[in-house]
């Protein structure tokens, strides 16, 4: 009985070892939620476009950062006429999760934008965590590491996001 156990340890062991010296990532499907084009020219159509895509990560942070960083990808071929209000100069600091509610704190450097970016920007960010990842079950903001009002001005974010708000059509 114990030579099975120390087989088993040492099995588990070697695997861990293999794992990290390999740089073993987890691939998760992930359903990244988009801004039609066609419904900013014209008003007709869906609001947002849902874009099923793959993210990698060794971890669940590092998966929900993975899926958050295809919003800032603006040409995917399967995304066409998808456009995102997560522009480049926006810097995420940090992402932490607990009990299904996942905290995404940004960077006030350089997080501005009109009333209808930052309602897009934090649809985008919540529908694509809560639709890729059973876990989350809700998302909240936070600025420079502190709890803030808004993001950028307009929208309150004082409240953990339990579903993907509203866009106006």
């Amino acid at each position: 009985m114990r030579h099975g156990f120390i087989k088993v340890f040492l099995l588990l062991v070697a695997i861990s070892l293999f794992m990290a010296l390999t740089g073993y990532t987890a691939k998760h499907r992930v359903i990244a939620v988009f801004i039609n084009q066609l419904f900013l020219n014209t008003g007709k159509g869906e609001v947002v476009m849902e874009v099923e895509t793959e993210a990698s990560g060794s971890g669940r942070t590092e998966l929900y950062t993975a899926a958050l960083n295809l919003l800032r990808e603006r040409k995917k071929p399967e995304a066409e006429g998808a456009v995102t209000a997560f522009r480049n100069e926006f810097r995420i600091n940090n992402i932490t999760e607990a009990d299904g509610d996942v905290v995404v704190d940004f960077s006030s450097r350089r997080l501005t934008g009109t009333e209808a970016e930052e309602r897009m920007l934090i649809a985008q960010i919540v529908g694509t965590l809560t639709r890729s990842f059973d876990e989350v079950r809700s998302v909240s903001f936070t600025v420079d590491g502190e709890a803030a009002e808004t993001l950028m001005g307009h929208v309150d974010i004082t409240d953990r996001f339990t579903q993907m708000p509203e866009l106006e059509s």
